[in-house]
């Protein structure tokens, strides 16, 4: 049995639209980072940002931006900086950038939900505005999500468990969980594998709070005719609602079912 369980406390780095065709694989990308152990939270960009040629000043603001806490007592938010951070920096020969801003620390022994955005601006010492980029970073032990693929049997199941972070406290009480998976397959050796996966929310289930909040889900269990496989995978999304249907916990969650690609038979 192969098991894949997530505890949602990673770090997200946001990969968008290059501000120019100086590398067709690598993008410009702002970068920010929570550390789940520390509590250290790093921003930075970089990426390719102009033509290749002599080196440009570039003046890059960083600016926090949606930062929010939980713990159990309260829900705290951050606000943005007073004064964005900024920093001047020359592009690299090949037309890239690469900067380091601000740097800030939230509690993780007591945080049961932390997420902050930066916003970075890059521009010319005249004001040319040459991109923006965000990045968000995002920790979450509320919600633990486990997707079990189980070979032997034949079949994946998806379960998850959570608390209420503020138990009694309307706004972030966690009242419905939904999940949504997207499959990739191989049905031969020669066959090129295929995604398919759902838009939107396929399963939505009711919470139950113990007394003390603490909750238990299982969102489904498929069964899975492996012999028609020569790869089989499954990648779970979770969400957790309030009684508003804002979003109070998540996470996600992958396993392999099938790999024949190891196996000299095929």
């Amino acid at each position: 049995m192969r098991t894949l369980a997530i505890v949602t406390l990673l770090a997200a780095t946001a990969l968008l639209v290059p501000a120019s065709a100086a590398s067709a694989t690598t993008k410009l990308a702002a970068t920010i980072v929570c550390d789940a152990e520390t509590g250290a939270i790093t921003t930075s960009v970089g990426g390719p940002l102009v033509q290749a040629g002599a080196p440009r000043l570039v003046n890059v603001e960083f600016q926090r931006q949606d930062a929010v806490n939980v713990s159990a007592a309260a829900r705290t938010t951050i606000p943005p900086l007073a004064t964005p951070f900024k920093v001047t920096v020359s592009t690299r020969p090949n037309g890239s950038v690469s900067a380091n801003g601000y740097t800030a620390s939230f509690a993780p022994a007591t945080s049961l939900y932390y997420q902050e955005t930066v916003t970075v601006t890059l521009r010319s010492p005249a004001g040319l505005l040459y991109g923006s980029r965000q990045a968000t970073c995002k920790r979450d032990v509320r919600t633990t999500v486990t997707l079990t693929c189980d070979e032997v049997a034949g079949g994946v199941t998806a379960t998850v468990l959570g608390r209420d972070a503020q138990p009694g406290v309307a706004g972030v009480r966690p009242r419905r969980v939904m999940y949504t998976t997207a499959v990739t397959y191989r049905t031969s050796a020669d066959d090129p594998g295929w995604t398919s996966h759902t838009l939107g929310w396929e399963i939505d289930h009711g919470i139950v709070l113990a007394a003390d909040g603490s909750w238990t889900d299982t969102g489904y269990t498929k069964p899975v005719t492996t012999s028609r496989f020569y790869y089989y995978a499954e990648k779970l999304t979770v969400g957790v609602f309030n009684e508003w249907g804002g979003i109070v916990g998540g996470g996600t969650a992958e396993c392999v079912l099938v790999d024949r690609s190891a196996d000299p038979q095929g």
